[in-house]
């Protein structure tokens, strides 16, 4: 038979500790010791990087809270609020926005992790939500209900979620590795097209192209459009107004770095961008392919935000085709490619989709129906 309790009466819920930035590169950092998990640790698909750079040493830990082995992690605050999920597989310290479920006798941990995952919790730590920054106070927490069968019960559901959980994760890994090969093949193309051959020119890439920053548009003065509006992100709006003819290139100057885009229309691309100015003579489609085959992250300059340096950039030798014939017939190969790329991604994507949805039918079969 199933009972409800609080949450509280089955489990401390207990938050972590918050660790100064300076105090973590000096006291933290690169030594031995017990692992510090902070909330970019944890996945969304449930893993956590204990190997992070950070540990408390022993000499520190009375200082620190400590998640034992079989406590759910959950991240309580911010946009991964309740969407941030963890079975912990060892001990480790925790940063204080991340609560550790520490189940008592009643419960067997990894049941408590899967009730985590559950409909029933998630509803209610969604009602809880509150401030501007999204979470859940712990207090909420700890009142919410959580309904559970004997332990003999909680062992079968267990051991069926397992079974059923490694099969279809065993099946999401297969189309995420062929998805990663697909792009990995694509890039090993782009690579190959730009090496050095007998059959290319040498140049420095000022020569190849002219990257111009892009200009400011604050968001109280632009009006709704059919004008993409690109910032280093890519594509952010569409405006009533564009700034720079077509066909463009653009890619990220400040903050996001190494994502190269292509645009058949006129546009606007911000001041967090760069767009390309002067193609040389070049088929524009073939100076996307040119930048996309850069690993311009390589070029980016600043300790906090980083920058794309162009006067770095200006000066390295490339290797390019100089006739317009062999340029649009490479532009014709990858854009081939790149489609092919683009169709099995999609797929693989619907595939790693209806696993998830697959894999939460059996959760809510498990443990709402039979609680029903």
């Amino acid at each position: 038979m199933w009972i409800t309790q609080l949450l509280s009466q089955v489990a401390n819920v207990v938050p972590g500790n918050s660790v100064p930035a300076k105090q973590k590169d000096e006291l933290y950092a690169g030594v031995e010791g017990m692992p510090y998990v902070a909330t970019k640790d944890i996945g969304f698909d449930g893993t956590i990087d204990y190997q992070n750079g950070i540990c408390i040493p022993k000499n520190y830990l009375n200082k620190f809270k400590i998640s034992p082995i079989g406590a759910t992690l959950v991240c309580a605050e911010g946009g991964s609020a309740g969407r941030k999920i963890a079975y912990s597989l060892n001990e480790c310290c925790y940063v204080n926005k991340l609560v550790s479920f520490q189940p008592n006798s009643k419960i067997i941990p990894k049941f408590l992790y899967y009730y985590v995952l559950s409909a029933e919790f998630q509803l209610q730590f969604r009602s809880a939500l509150h401030g501007l920054i999204g979470g859940v106070s712990l207090s909420k927490m700890k009142n919410f209900n959580i309904s559970y069968p004997p332990l003999a019960e909680q062992q079968r559901i267990v051991a069926k979620l397992d079974a059923a959980f490694a099969e279809i994760d065993g099946a999401i890994e297969v189309s995420s590795s062929r998805k990663h090969q697909s792009e990995q093949l694509l890039e090993k193309m782009l690579s190959e097209e730009f090496c050095s051959t007998p059959k290319k020119q040498s140049m420095k890439f000022a020569d190849v192209c002219t990257l111009q920053r892009g200009f400011d548009l604050p968001k109280s003065q632009r009006q709704a459009g059919s004008f993409p509006l690109f910032s280093a992100n890519g594509i952010t709006d569409y405006i009533d107004v564009a700034k720079i003819a077509a066909p463009g290139v653009i890619t990220g100057r400040s903050g996001t770095i190494g994502a190269v885009h292509y645009t058949e229309k006129e546009f606007w691309a911000l001041n967090t961008a760069l767009y390309v100015k002067d193609f040389k003579g070049n088929l524009p489609k073939y100076v996307f392919y040119f930048l996309k085959s850069f690993d311009l992250k390589k070029y980016a300059s600043g300790a906090g935000v980083p920058t794309l340096n162009r006067n770095v950039l200006s000066d390295k030798i490339v290797w390019i085709a100089a006739e317009h014939s062999k340029q649009q017939s490479t532009c014709e190969k990858l854009d081939e490619a790149t489609e092919q790329v683009s169709c099995l991604s999609q797929i693989l994507n619907k595939q790693i989709v209806n696993y998830q949805v697959l894999k939460s039918a059996i959760l809510a079969q498990e443990l709402q129906s039979e609680a029903a």
